[in-house]
């Protein structure tokens, strides 16, 4: 029985590793397409099972700093070619890593152009000063991240651009620590003018932080901010950059949005910052998130936010986070504001949390979370009220004990059960959808 048992788990063991596009590459079959590259220091092809014949594989290749660019290019090569495309495989080849310096690759089965990626790794190792950076496909094009590890911005900057033009990536990323200057440049689009007026800058002030892209400026100086105005006004092509801001104030940070929506949206946040409620925010994925105390307060900033955006005809997504009330209500790219529904269905006092989120500019989506102690037909009733055939939207509705009801529209109604659960037999369940249709009816 025994050995029958062992037969058993070593055949499935076979079957696991020849599945998924082939056996998973370990650390043998990794050395042996390197063999022949200079330079190499250690392997790892380790895969990771995530199932029966399913595996995740991430091989890396570590190189010395004395890599040549043809070594760099061959083990990325070799590299590319094991690849599956079809299992999703990523591999990282590191070379001359250390505390100070190095470069990451990370290939593709479809990775293409290595020979380029190669010859800017080679020129970034040779570097003065020192630097780090990375090499990531994003979009089909390559993405480079370079960091100023110590030494002179200047320089680096400079080097950084090379670097560009000599890798063929789309675009650049740049950073230095001290101070922390973050910046990008797409090729052909390189922000000289904005550069040329942050080492104005850089003269006449001391610079905590600085943000920059093409037609954008955002400088955080220690003190003397009037006389960092001033320089910067001085640089030949200044009034061309669309945003600049120089400032002592640290907590206006504006990095992420286009030029014209930063420079519209500045002044009208230095202006809500001071309102009562308001907390913080943040520039998340080309919009704005707003925290504050209450959604009373959400709905004050917004008046003043959105008439400022409305004057200058630019539009902006913000996202409203009332703490106190757990409420969050993302405000569209149009203007179209669900505060007047977040505070409908808030005023119920039957949900513990109230999200309104636009989905790939569809309706929005809105997600309750029902208080243990509310009433079902008041949560569906309440739902339903909310609901206007003008601003259509999708309602998922967390019972939390008892499983998320759907309701994709004004009549269609989708259950979804929890684990385990079986809400379609609770009480529950048929009270909300009964408030629903008593809403619908009595609106």
């Amino acid at each position: 029985m025994r050995g029958r048992a062992g037969t058993l788990v070593a055949a499935t063991m076979l079957v696991a590793l020849a599945g998924c596009g082939g056996e998973p590459y370990g650390d043998e079959k990794l050395e042996n397409a390197v063999k022949d590259v200079d330079h190499v220091s250690s392997v790892n092809g380790t895969c990771s099972q995530e199932g029966l014949g399913s595996w995740s594989c991430h091989p890396e290749v570590r190189m010395n700093g004395y890599a040549l660019a043809k070594d760099v290019a061959a083990a990325s090569e070799r590299v590319v070619d094991m690849l599956d495309p079809d299992r999703g495989d990523a591999a990282t080849i590191t070379v001359g890593q250390t505390s100070e310096r190095g470069v990451e690759i990370e290939l593709t089965a479809r990775s293409k152009g290595t020979k380029k990626i190669a010859d800017a790794t080679r020129q970034i190792l040779d570097l003065e000063p020192a630097v780090k950076a990375q090499f990531r496909e994003d979009d089909g094009g390559w993405l480079v991240d370079m960091s100023l590890q110590d030494g002179s911005f200047g320089t680096f900057v400079s080097d950084a651009r090379t670097i560009l033009d000599v890798s063929g990536a789309a675009r650049l990323r740049f950073d230095s620590r001290q101070p922390e200057i973050l910046g990008e440049a797409d090729r052909g689009t390189w922000p000289q003018t904005e550069l040329d007026v942050l080492a104005a800058v850089q003269g006449a002030a001391p610079v905590l932080t600085a943000r920059v892209d093409n037609g954008f400026m955002s400088v955080v100086v220690r003190s003397k901010a009037g006389q960092a105005r001033k320089a910067a006004a001085r640089v030949a092509g200044f009034t061309s950059i669309q945003f600049v801001d120089i400032t002592t104030d640290a907590g206006l940070n504006l990095y992420g949005l286009t030029p014209r929506q930063a420079a519209t949206v500045a002044p009208l946040l230095r202006q809500v910052r001071r309102e009562p409620g308001f907390r913080t925010f943040d520039v998340e994925e080309g919009g704005l998130e707003i925290t504050t105390d209450t959604l009373a307060q959400a709905r004050s900033i917004d008046q003043t936010l959105h008439a400022g955006l409305a004057r200058a005809h630019t539009t902006l997504r913000v996202t409203y986070r009332a703490e106190e009330d757990g409420i969050t209500v993302e405000r569209g790219r149009d203007g179209e504001a669900w505060l007047d529904t977040a505070a409908a269905l808030a005023d119920a006092g039957l949900f513990d949390a109230i999200t309104i989120t636009r989905v790939d500019d569809g309706p929005p989506q809105v997600d309750v979370t029902v208080r243990p102690s509310a009433s079902p037909r008041r949560v569906g009733v309440a739902l339903a009220r909310s609901w206007r055939p003008e601003h259509p939207a999708k309602y998922r509705v967390d019972l939390q004990a008892g499983g998320d009801i759907f309701f994709d529209g004004a009549e269609r109604i989708k259950l979804r059960p929890q684990a385990g659960g079986s809400p379609e037999d609770s009480q529950a369940y048929d009270d909300v959808v009964a408030g629903w249709a008593e809403g619908r009816k009595d609106p």
